[in-house]
């Protein structure tokens, strides 16, 4: 039903998934996963998302208002390539690599987990994962296999041999967590699609009095939260604007929020950008595009500022040049004419980074790449 759904399906919303199966002896923890439509808000946002431990909700009516000088279909077009986006928003891990293994089967075994640096993604960076790469299988459908925790451990290793490391029983230092099972559809569905493991690894250590506002709520070192979400981003663009949309993918804030941006001038007003977002959800849909990259001010003092819904006490605040770091951009980059996404990953709004967890922050993508 969900892959008949995918095959016709129309926009960049719609994204589903398969459940994931047995976990395997070489996972550090289980995985049940649920592909789950968000409702549209006003602005027609809703989303199809895929998690493991939380459901996608609600896309925001923010204040996007799409003009005439729009461009771009931000539709799809089936039977290309997706372009694949992936977003490091694992809460304890400081860098990840990722095995894409054909289900069932994980016949792709031979090939080497990617990013091809031993040294992996770091935490709320992003990285493009070209068609043509061939990293992810073709044709099939593709669980993905998060590696965490000692990565030195698979270098030079292909997936096979690094699913084996990292099975507890090796006591290697590498955790090896299985994710939800992607149908092949997804990846010749033409969209511009985003893939953000998140919420907390576990593995020894990784226990705290604040761990659950750290990775979630059910989260324990022996129960892990690891999950992912996986949605389709809007490609649309508009020639005198910056186009944002925001991803809700920071299982530490597990409660639905509004996102509202504050431009970076002395009594700038706030913004809504995306409203009641939940666990896995991305909004606006259209893009906001509201302000033009002149509008957008000092990114020193313009600031990303989550709410719970419809309330007037801030949870957290995040700069927007903290957040052009995390993407190597500068305020430059983000020119009128260009839409990107800010992937909310990390912990509850307000907590610090801890021993061994990670504060909320946001990555920052193109949308397009």
């Amino acid at each position: 039903m969900l892959l008949a759904l995918l095959a016709c399906s129309s926009g960049d919303r719609d994204l589903a998934a398969t459940p994931s199966g047995s976990a395997g002896a070489t996972t550090s923890t289980s995985a049940t996963s649920s592909a789950t439509t968000g409702a549209g808000g006003a602005g027609g946002s809703g989303v199809t998302s895929t998690t493991t431990s939380a459901t996608s909700g609600s896309g925001g009516d923010g204040a996007s208002s799409a003009t005439s000088s729009t461009s771009g279909t931000g539709g799809s077009t089936p039977g290309l390539p997706s372009k694949v986006t992936v977003v490091n928003g694992v809460a304890d891990a400081s860098a990840l690599r990722l095995c894409f293994l054909e289900y069932p089967g994980q016949s792709n075994g031979s090939d080497v987990p990617w990013p091809a640096d031993a040294l992996g993604l770091a935490f709320a960076k992003g990285a493009y994962i070209a068609p043509e790469s061939g990293v992810i299988p073709e044709g099939v459908d593709v669980r993905i296999h998060v590696l965490t925790g000692d990565l030195t451990v698979a270098a030079g290793k292909t997936c096979e041999e690094a699913l084996a490391l990292g099975d507890p029983a090796a006591g290697t230092g590498l955790l090896v967590s299985p994710l939800a099972v992607l149908p092949a559809p997804v990846f010749t569905s033409g969209k511009s699609l985003l893939i953000v493991p998140n919420g907390c690894a576990g593995g020894p250590g990784h226990t705290d009095g604040l761990e659950t506002l750290a990775c979630g709520q059910s989260y324990s070192a022996l129960s892990p939260t690891l999950s992912m979400a996986a949605v389709a981003m809007g490609t649309q663009t508009a020639a005198d604007a910056v186009g944002l949309q925001v991803v809700h993918a920071a299982a530490g804030m597990f409660f639905a929020a509004d996102f509202r941006f504050t431009p970076g001038f002395d009594g700038a007003a706030e913004v809504p950008v995306a409203n009641a977002l939940s666990l896995g959800g991305i909004a606006p849909s259209p893009p906001f595009f509201a302000l033009g990259s002149a509008e957008l001010g000092q990114p020193g003092q313009a600031m990303m500022i989550t709410y719970y819904p419809n309330d007037i006490y801030a949870t957290s605040i995040v700069t927007l040049s903290a957040m052009l770091a995390n993407g190597n951009l500068s305020a430059t980059d983000l020119d009128d004419g260009k839409t990107f996404a800010l992937v909310a990953v990390g912990a509850y709004p307000g907590i610090p980074s801890g021993p061994w967890w990670k504060a909320l922050t946001y990555a920052v993508v193109p949308t397009d790449p």
